[in-house]
């Protein structure tokens, strides 16, 4: 179930109603405790892993490939403490546990090796991280922090263009092309790969939406002597934005703004993207 919204200047009607969700307990999915929202929202209280059990070839000593089973998108680590595929012969004569019901002894679960809060739904929640993207794609693309303006250079179909004209989804109009309204994934940001320099917030245009984001590293590679350059960056607006529910933020336990998930970037001062983060960020950047 999503959150109800509950803004500042929100109906005592529908403050109510959001209350009346928002102090409920429930049974988290991960962990089988009790918890209620007020008390726990962004305080990542829980863990989880980012993906499910997954799997590598691998070679062994003897020279024979055999798969590796690892929690490979976070921690690596194995998910099973004995290998079920060598001791079910004996397993499936001499049962711990109840025959069919159970078909291996139950062994103890891996914990999250990412914090997280407290839900009722299975679904892994996005840290907002991504790993290793190209600077340059046919299925997305990068702008300055808001989109490009009126009179931006910008190259569409190989072309230096000119933006005459901006609307409210980041789409344009553009000079001397008879087209229509352009989605600005399918603009190319000039020399794109080196403005996108580690601690930069810019635009990330995917699937017509322009997404903000903050550049955390810069990679430059050079397969086949052609320079190319990969990037780590964080979705910044994933998670509820605070004014979404400021009606509920003073029946909140002590002080929510010391939750780990209420931690915003700023810059000069000013707070950038508050949406508070159920879910920490992987490493290396969970520091």
């Amino acid at each position: 179930m999503s959150l109800p919204e509950a803004k500042l200047y929100a109906t005592e009607e529908d403050v109510q109603k959001a209350w009346l969700e928002w102090s409920k307990y429930r049974t988290c999915f991960r962990c089988q405790k009790s918890f209620n929202w007020l008390d726990s929202y962004g305080s990542h209280e829980c863990r989880q892993h980012l993906g499910g059990v997954s799997y590598k070839m691998c070679i062994n000593v003897d020279g024979f490939k055999r798969r590796d089973y690892r929690y490979w998108n976070c921690c690596k680590k194995k998910p099973f403490t004995a290998i079920r595929n060598i001791n079910d012969t004996i397993w499936s004569q001499f049962r711990q546990t109840r025959p069919i019901i159970h078909t291996f002894p139950t062994a103890d679960e891996i914990p999250g090796c990412v914090p997280c809060d407290h839900s009722e739904a299975s679904h892994i929640l996005d840290d907002g991280i991504r790993l290793n993207m190209s600077a340059e794609s046919p299925y997305y693309s990068f702008a300055p922090l808001g989109g490009h303006t009126v009179n931006d250079e910008v190259i569409y179909l190989g072309e230096t263009r000119i933006v005459e004209q901006v609307y409210y989804d980041k789409s344009v109009d553009l000079a001397d092309v008879d087209q229509g309204r352009i989605p600005a994934d399918k603009l190319i940001w000039p020399d794109v790969k080196w403005k996108l320099k580690k601690g930069n917030y810019v635009n990330w245009n995917f699937k017509n939406t322009p997404i903000p984001i903050k550049i955390l590293k810069r990679t430059i590679v050079e397969p086949y002597g052609k320079q190319k350059v990969k990037i780590d960056f964080e979705i910044k607006n994933i998670g509820m934005a605070v004014h979404d529910i400021a009606a509920m933020i003073p029946h909140m336990s002590g002080n929510p703004e010391e939750r780990p998930g209420w931690q915003f970037d700023k810059v000069d001062g000013k707070v950038m993207f508050p949406y508070i983060k159920n879910t920490a960020r992987r490493a290396p950047y969970n520091i």
